[in-house]
């Protein structure tokens, strides 16, 4: 693989890993090394090499993971404490929509805890969608 993107892939499952702020930025390393690798043109060398990418990321979450994966309760508090949504949607002031609306809106008392992680994912993933439709 060239541009070491390999590296570049290791490196940013390990920021994943370390804070769950950086999944802002996992959709577009996604596609940007998708359409990198991967050619229409040339099937088997672009899975092939798509493959070698995949097994690479998977290799570091394990990696990364083994540790905890000892037992479901030691793995779960382990996705508690990177993803602290009992705490709030607030959490190291990254979601923006959520911070602006809160002033005017009490979300927290209209919703539970689980509503609003429901709310925060559709919102996420439509935003997603239209970007990836519209490519804005």
């Amino acid at each position: 693989m060239r541009d070491r993107d390999l590296l570049g892939s290791i490196l940013f499952c390990l920021s994943l890993n370390y804070k769950q702020m950086n999944l802002y930025y996992a959709p577009a390393f996604f596609w940007f090394l998708l359409g990198k690798h991967f050619d229409s043109t040339k099937i088997n060398s672009s899975i092939k090499r798509v493959f070698i990418l995949g097994m690479v990321v998977i290799g570091t979450f394990v990696f990364c993971w083994l540790p905890f994966l000892g037992s479901l309760e030691t793995s779960l508090q382990v996705l508690a404490r990177i993803f602290p949504v009992g705490r709030g949607l607030y959490e190291d002031k990254v979601a923006n929509l959520w911070c602006s609306i809160e002033p005017f809106v009490k979300l927290k008392r209209i919703f539970t805890i689980e509503q609003l992680i429901k709310l925060c994912r559709l919102d996420t993933i439509g935003n997603q969608f239209l970007l990836e439709t519209n490519k804005l």
